[in-house]
């Protein structure tokens, strides 16, 4: 649409838009309720794993899962995939990091340009992150996020939100992609905490 032109929308294509969207609140305030309750489930299961020494990971209790479920649909597969994720995560919060669980500080990586906004958007996202940019997000980074399920928002991001440069460089940078193709990532431990919001500052 050109800039300044004004769209008209037909008062029964608004009452059309109006009741799918009231759907899709409903929609979206049922999913949010069965994820609390997912995650309450999911912390009684890392109390009773957690006293019995148990593994968290169980591999044949997902693959039953899958074959009672029977899907059948590649994309539904991968929202169980997601959702099996989710509760092991919610487990591991609760279960905490071990003592004897160390990470570097800090890691470099260089090479090419793409390729290193591909990995930074990989390392950094999952589902329920959110990633707060005024301008527009390089192609790379940007599929890479949307494809590891993290969330784009046009908006400067919060204050207590962690800042990722991309062509610019400073110590408040949580990490930083320099122009001389040179990716630097600190605290990685942070990495572990299941839900974040970055904020993506470009030069």
């Amino acid at each position: 649409m050109k800039k300044g032109v004004v769209a008209f929308i037909a008062p029964e294509t608004e009452n059309i838009l109006d009741n799918l969207r009231e759907r899709m609140l409903r929609n979206s305030m049922d999913i949010i309720r069965l994820f609390s309750e997912r995650i309450e489930i999911s912390r009684e299961i890392a109390r009773v794993k957690s006293a019995s020494g148990m593994d968290l990971r169980v591999r044949e209790r997902e693959l039953d899962i899958m074959r009672k479920m029977d899907l059948g649909d590649s994309v539904l597969n991968s929202i169980l995939s997601s959702l099996f994720e989710f509760s092991i995560r919610s487990q591991e919060s609760f279960r905490g990091i071990p003592a004897n669980c160390t990470t570097p500080a800090e890691i470099a990586l260089s090479g090419d340009r793409d390729g290193l906004l591909w990995v930074l958007g990989s390392l950094v996202s999952k589902p329920g992150i959110e990633f707060y940019a005024t301008s527009r997000i390089p192609d790379a980074m940007a599929l890479s996020v949307q494809h590891s399920g993290g969330h784009i928002v046009n908006a400067e991001g919060p204050t207590d939100s962690v800042k990722i440069c991309l062509g610019t460089s400073g110590m408040d940078c949580w990490a930083e992609l320099r122009d001389s193709n040179l990716l630097v990532i600190r605290n990685l431990e942070s990495l572990s905490a299941p839900f974040k919001r970055y904020r993506i500052v470009t030069s």
